[in-house]
């Protein structure tokens, strides 16, 4: 099994919603600067967000964990937008994840064109400095290419990134549950990896007397070039999990994708090429680790090594 990343619905490219006005809001000891900002630079360029916009829009938290921070520029007539998600607080978070894997995703949009990070699992990051209920802080950089009126090869290289925000929610915001997010990364052939789709099933395991022995766990993820899954039967809890051929059986695969030219490797033609170690495992999450060599499968593949960790919010 393969969870592909290579495609996501974007949030709506964000264009000029701000009119220029200044704002006077300033914080203690600000020496006339404003409290709240966002700021970047774009291709080499210092890009900020008009005060106007940082102080009265400020951060949206739209859901448990979720947030859109948005700025708007009128000297640049330029937006940056950040859509963020399963945010628990201060970490470092990728961005270039689609929903579900802590993290976001990231664009640059001027009148007439827009880039947007791809589902890569590594196009950038943002560093969470400091979450409340009424303020959110932090750093970022990210590369994002053309989706609109650009050319796909055509990046936005958005550096020093940094904000402090209002947040402001329309509503009452409840806790973020305990199985929300997932994430899975690890090497592939040497290469790390982040997984920018992840997703996660359960199921009951029987044995050959139609009794149920366990769980069968089923994990997956993919950004635009790497891809890995495995269904691993019989888990009971903490432990290591071998793969395995018989039944029932516990497997692994993996995907590389360049261009049009698949390798695709798995586990399922040899007894015990790897391994799962569950080292946390409750109603709500799963976490562990895996290794494995995987003989080849599809496009005349060499065996290959694949090893990382997973977090999983259980359905």
């Amino acid at each position: 099994m393969r969870a592909t990343g290579g495609a996501a619905v974007l949030a709506p490219i964000a264009v000029a919603v701000f009119a220029c006005g200044g704002s006077t809001t300033t914080g203690p000891n600000s020496g006339g600067k404003p409290k709240y900002y966002l700021t970047a630079n774009i291709d080499g360029t210092a890009w900020a967000e008009d005060d106007f916009g940082a102080s009265t829009v400020g951060a949206r938290w739209v859901g448990p964990g979720l947030y859109t921070i948005s700025g708007y520029s009128s000297p640049a007539a330029t937006t940056v937008l950040l859509t963020l998600n399963t945010i628990r607080g201060p970490a470092v978070y990728p961005l270039g994840v689609n929903f579900g894997v802590p993290g976001g995703t990231a664009q640059v949009s001027n009148t007439s064109s827009g880039w947007a990070t791809r589902l890569s699992g590594a196009a950038g990051s943002i560093t969470i400095t400091l979450v409340t209920n009424t303020e959110i802080a932090g750093t970022f950089s990210f590369v994002a290419n053309g989706i609109l009126n650009a050319p796909a090869t055509s990046t936005k290289n958005v550096t020093t990134g940094a904000f402090d925000l209002p947040v402001i929610a329309a509503q009452a915001i409840g806790p973020i549950p305990d199985n929300a997010g997932r994430s899975i990364s690890g090497a592939l052939a040497g290469q790390p990896f982040n997984m920018a789709t992840v997703a996660v099933t359960t199921g009951p395991t029987f044995n050959a007397m139609g009794q149920v022995i366990g769980t069968t766990l089923v994990f997956g993820g993919g950004n635009d070039t790497q891809g890995m899954g495995a269904a691993i039967s019989g888990v009971n809890g903490i432990g290591t999990y071998v793969l395995t051929n018989k039944s029932p059986a516990s497997t692994m695969n993996a995907s590389l994708t360049n261009g049009s030219v698949v390798q695709a490797w798995n586990s399922g033609s040899v007894e015990g090429a790897g391994s799962v170690t569950i080292t946390s495992w409750s109603v709500t999450r799963a976490k562990g680790t895996f290794t494995a060599t995987l003989p080849g499968a599809v496009g005349g593949a060499a065996p290959i090594s694949i090893s990382g960790s997973f977090d999983l919010g259980l359905p």
